[in-house]
């Protein structure tokens, strides 16, 4: 097989790779499964990264230093400055709360280690706010770490000669298996960290090798390459971000794109894979991934009231090449190319931006996010700390949690069973210490649950392959069975509860199972008559972001801010809502009734102008105590 120094094919497949990405964060029909263009991205670096140190061993060129160097040279310029457009853009329009989080990443990204970040703080409460424009780099970071071990490992193997191939294959086989069996006890590790990653570079590598080994003719190439493209748009079109990814279904593209490559330097329709358009979107891929989620993130946070119709999707895509096609000529394509430094100066010049980027960012992290930036009147809405407030919701939740009986107190008793939307009903009650009118115990049930319970004949099914929360979080499954198990272990409790309160973050997938879960409720409970469900009270924004959001578009008669606010009212799980209502015997309390006092109309701050919501379907205490005494009346029975 002809071994070529430049290759379109491969240059192709950057070019699918990085628009499958783009169409899938952009929310492209038909393009669910686009997030695998990351992985044949992983596939193509450990193929060229691979052929690169093995060619240059074998003719004595290889310097650790000029490897390393060469990837600086590469991947630095562009990546550091889409940082500090990144960073610079998030001081001047992100809330206090989001531009900490912002610097958080912003830090991480810059050392090469937003994996790892991301890693740890990913989950539920993960953020005060889900945009992370810098969120992408954590597949970066993976290169960098890969590119830092990659070469000792690669150089071990050929000096052993015959036994590398052995070796290698070792590598993939067991970082695959390892990565696959680890699945179901941390989704987010598989996904995010590099050791469970490396099977997908390290067959780059076994292409190379065996591509220099086997030759096959142009047909036979033409079938591999073909069959190789179906993997991938099989991959594309078919998966969805509920599959449990990596996993065993990861080797679909990864096969595809090692056929390819291997395929690739000796196929019949060369013309096509080498037109300009194709070849110039592999060219500037680099830039393309760089810049698609900074832009997609800033123009959500700025325009969010905004449907994203294909008009707006086209503008997206738009806006994403412009940025990217000058990204590339002022930036990459010059610091690799054009600007002739020495080593020192190149490398002294890195080192003093990722200085001055992780001192900026560092002072806004400790400075919690530069609450001065904002005008006087934002500046106290804007001061909270999240995890006091994540605190919070849970203190009283875990103390009625702790309780196994009512105390027999001749008060009503309350039996309150969910997640943290039940620890949300406690914390209204105790707003103004209406907890005192009742006799309360408490069973948590973690939202991945999301339902209070799930027959044992259909429960495999319902965590593996229909709750997306349980398939993406599979080592919570054992404590939503204990959980489950221990709420509803003690018929007698139920038996005593004058009502019993359930209450979840509910979702749709569990319509078919809601019925089945309250008949077993009411069978514990003997009665269906005591049974209280509520429902969600989701704005897809918080009070801060709603408030700082009004201010920003400059309104100013804070009495509308309500108005303003019930456009991010989130209508969800109409079937869910239809079955709660029409249940006999159930009562229905409509959370929305509490919050929104009309269709046009929804609370944001207190009558103080502080904060009722402090995420996006969460009470901070203020807001608990002002909604409190409403909520009692709600709930009292005369």
């Amino acid at each position: 097989m002809t071994q070529k120094q430049f290759r379109d094919d491969i240059q192709g497949l950057r070019a699918i790779a990085v628009l499958a990405v783009i169409l899938y964060y952009f929310q492209v029909s038909f393009f669910k499964g686009g997030f695998v263009g990351v992985d044949i991205f992983f596939v193509i670096s450990g193929y060229l990264i691979s052929k690169s140190i093995i060619i240059n061993t074998e003719q004595k060129k290889f310097n650790f230093k000029d490897f390393y160097f060469s990837r600086i040279k590469r991947l630095y310029p562009a990546f550091l400055a889409t940082i500090i457009i990144t960073y610079i853009i998030g001081f001047f329009i992100f809330s206090p709360l989001d531009f900490e989080a912002l610097s958080a990443t912003t830090i991480f990204s810059t050392v090469g280690f937003s994996n790892i970040y991301f890693w740890f703080t990913s989950g539920y409460f993960d953020n005060f706010s889900t945009l992370k424009p810098l969120l992408h780099t954590w597949s970066l970071s993976v290169e960098f770490q890969f590119y830092m071990i990659w070469p000792l490992i690669l150089l071990f193997m050929i000096y052993l000669r015959k036994l590398y191939f052995i070796f290698l294959s070792l590598i993939i086989f067991i970082s695959g298996f390892i990565s696959y069996k680890y699945l179901s006890y941390d989704s987010t590790g598989v996904f995010f960290l590099m050791p469970f990653r490396i099977h997908e570079f390290s067959i780059g590598a076994l292409v190379f090798i065996l591509e220099r080994k086997f030759l096959f003719t142009r047909l036979i190439n033409n079938l591999i390459y073909f069959f190789g493209l179906l993997l991938i748009i099989f991959s594309i079109l078919k998966f969805n971000n509920t599959m449990a990814f990596p996993g065993i279904i990861v080797w679909i593209p990864v096969i595809g794109t090692s056929l390819i490559i291997y395929a690739g330097s000796n196929i019949s329709f060369e013309k096509i894979v080498s037109l300009k358009s194709i070849q110039y979107i592999g060219e500037i891929s680099y830039s393309l991934y760089l810049v698609h989620w900074p832009v997609f993130v800033f123009f959500i946070y700025i325009f969010p009231e905004i449907t994203l119709n294909y008009r707006i999707k086209l503008l997206l895509l738009f806006t994403t090449f412009i940025l990217s096609i000058i990204l590339y000529n002022l930036v990459e394509k010059k610091f690799r190319n054009t600007l002739n430094f020495d080593k020192a100066t190149y490398l002294s010049l890195c080192q003093s931006f990722i200085i001055i980027i992780l001192l900026a960012s560092a002072s806004s992290f400790i400075g919690k996010g530069w609450v001065w930036r904002l005008p006087v009147e934002l500046q106290e809405a804007n001061n909270i700390n999240i995890q006091e407030m994540h605190e919070y919701t849970w203190e009283y939740q875990r103390y009625y949690a702790s309780k196994k009986q009512f105390d027999q107190n001749g008060k009503e008793k309350i039996l309150i069973i969910g997640d943290s939307q039940s620890a949300d009903l406690i914390n209204l009650l105790k707003g103004k210490n209406n907890d005192k009118n009742f006799d309360i115990v408490a069973r948590t049930i973690y939202t991945e649950c999301n339902i209070p319970y799930i027959n044992e004949s259909i429960k495999q099914k319902y965590y593996e392959k229909i709750n997306f929360m349980t398939m993406n979080k599979p080592d919570v499954i054992p404590t939503c069975n204990e959980q489950i198990n221990y709420a509803l272990s003690d018929k007698k409790l139920f038996e005593k509860a004058d009502r019993i309160f359930i209450a979840f973050n509910w979702n749709d997938f569990t319509t078919p199972y809601i019925n089945t879960a309250f008949d077993k409720i009411e069978n514990l409970a003997n009665s269906n008559k005591k049974i209280w469900v509520f429902g969600r009270k989701d704005l897809s924004k918080s009070s801060v972001e709603l408030f700082n959001l009004y201010s920003r578009k400059k309104y100013t008669d804070m009495n509308d801010i309500d108005k303003y606010a019930a456009k991010f009212k989130k209508e969800q799980n109409i079937e869910i809502d239809k079955i709660l209502r029409s249940r006999p015997g159930l009562t229905y309390i409509n959370m929305y009734n509490l919050i929104c006092p009309s269709e046009i109309s929804c609370k944001v701050l207190t009558d103080d102008k502080k904060i009722i919501f402090y995420d996006g379907g969460h009470f901070g205490p203020d807001g608990a105590k002002f909604l409190s005494d409403k909520f009692y009346n709600l709930i009292k029975i005369n």
